[in-house]
């Protein structure tokens, strides 16, 4: 009989807090990936964002009106996308396709905004915009847009409450509850 040694076993603990060790550092590279990724994706559709934006600015300043109908790419704040869109489709009820006509200034700046606004809704996960003069800022524009946020982000520091005071009514703005919002100017 061979005699027992206190180190029976020592071998298999220590093979088990290894694995303990290699478990928890694979489970905390799996996380830092997953926030990685779910970061690149709201700074893309951050740039999505912003590259909405331009766009309106652009047509705006294509509109050979100018100035003069500048009031007309305004939007209220649009908290569902149904009452906003439904406005804009009436609006748009019997309104010539300015692509394959030429319109009026006016007309155009209509246009615009609901083919903006439609492609703020495809382009942002529950998109919504507002557009809007800000107080005290004499020939600019402002856009709010907001997007659903993930759920895996909802503590992050981006979805903090954004609040701006708008020129129209004296309203402010605000960006809703889960939702990551982005705010950009222009003078056109």
């Amino acid at each position: 009989m061979r005699p027992r040694s206190s180190l029976t076993g020592v071998a298999l603990l220590e093979a088990l807090v290894a694995l303990g060790v290699l478990a928890s550092a694979v489970l905390g590279l799996l996380a830092l990936q997953l926030r990685s990724d779910i970061d690149g994706q709201v700074a893309a559709q951050r740039v999505v964002a912003t590259r909405l934006a331009q766009d309106l600015f652009e047509r705006i300043k294509a509109n050979p009106g100018g100035s003069a109908v500048v009031a007309a790419y305004l939007s209220p704040p649009d908290r569902a996308g149904s009452a906003l869109n439904s406005a804009l489709d009436g609006a748009l009820d019997g309104a010539p396709d300015c692509r394959a006509q030429p319109c009026r200034p006016q007309a155009l700046a209509t246009w615009d905004l609901a083919q903006w606004h439609r492609q703020v809704g495809r382009d942002l996960p529950l998109g919504h915009a507002t557009v809007f003069r800000p107080g005290g800022a004499d020939g600019q524009i402002g856009v709010l847009l907001g997007w659903r946020a993930r759920e895996a982000t909802r503590a992050a520091d981006y979805l903090a409450p954004l609040r701006l005071s708008a020129q129209s009514g004296g309203t402010t703005l605000t960006c809703p509850e889960r939702q990551i919002c982005q705010l950009l100017y222009s003078a056109p």
